[in-house]
């Protein structure tokens, strides 16, 4: 039993995370989502404050992207994970990580995860099962599992509350064929085609043909061929066109994500010239 599983996991849920807070600015990273929510704040003598208590009564407070981070942070390299691993935490295990700033935080997650890869990388392979807290966790491994999961669904809370926080700003409620399509508003992408909006447009990943085609949505496609959508339009990561689009979902997707799609009468209003 080697660590390298664990820290392939580590990676994945890390980089993705990465993706989520990149172009985080320091706005956002305050935005409180509710009237009460924990928050990182500065008091009047200008120190940084980090809302917290034991058991709070539910609901729990939601939270700021700036306090997630900063919690994602503290579990990254506090000093348990070093000790539940059989190993000597860092020299810089008791400073406090807590940023005021969205690019500060950035660079603290990024800090806090190389501070978690090092303490699995010297982790003892032939020791994963050996105990680690006794009154908590029943080997080294699970607690591994733990901490990465903690990172995964604590990054999880993250990518939503940006989501939230894009769903609440200006741009939102001005949404282009394009983004309407990729998001899967089928009846509001077609009012918008038809209100005069851009079925060809530059500088996307896809186009909106690309996006209704695969998900097999008949009268977008409809729409969008009447006003002169691109059919030979190739997207930018696969390099195909949304007929090969709908020719692959076609064949794979299925289920509830399925309802409402007609993928063979895509195909054919597709291939014809």
């Amino acid at each position: 039993m080697s660590t390298d599983h664990l820290i392939a996991l580590s990676r994945k849920a890390y980089d993705r995370l990465a993706r989520r807070i990149a172009g985080l600015d320091d706005e956002e990273y305050h935005w409180e989502p509710a009237p009460v929510a924990w928050a990182v704040r500065t008091a009047p003598d200008g120190t940084t404050t980090f809302d917290f208590a034991l058991r709070p009564m539910a609901p729990v407070p939601i939270t700021t992207i700036a306090w997630r981070l900063t919690h994602i942070v503290d579990l990254l390299r506090e000093d348990r994970c070093a000790t539940v691993l059989g190993l000597a935490p860092e020299p810089d295990s008791n400073e406090v990580w807590i940023a005021t700033s969205a690019a500060d935080a950035i660079d603290n997650v990024d800090r806090a995860f190389a501070t978690w890869i090092r303490y699995l990388e010297a982790t003892d392979p032939a020791r994963l099962f050996d105990a680690g807290e006794a009154d908590r966790w029943p080997d080294r491994f699970t607690f591994a599992l733990h901490i990465i999961d903690e990172l995964i669904h604590h990054s999880a809370e993250v990518a939503l509350l940006r989501d939230l926080y894009a769903a609440t700003s200006p741009a939102a409620t001005n949404t282009s064929v394009v983004e309407l399509a990729s998001r899967g508003f089928w009846d509001d992408a077609v009012r918008a085609v038809e209100a005069g909006g851009e079925v060809n447009p530059t500088g996307v990943p896809a186009s909106p043909l690309h996006h209704a085609a695969g998900m097999g949505r008949l009268d977008l496609v409809r729409a969008l061929l009447a006003h002169g959508a691109d059919r030979d339009a190739v997207d930018d990561e696969f390099r195909v066109t949304p007929l090969v689009w709908a020719q692959f979902m076609g064949a794979h997707i299925g289920g509830p994500n399925a309802i409402g799609s007609d993928h063979a009468a895509v195909i054919e209003a597709l291939s014809e010239t």
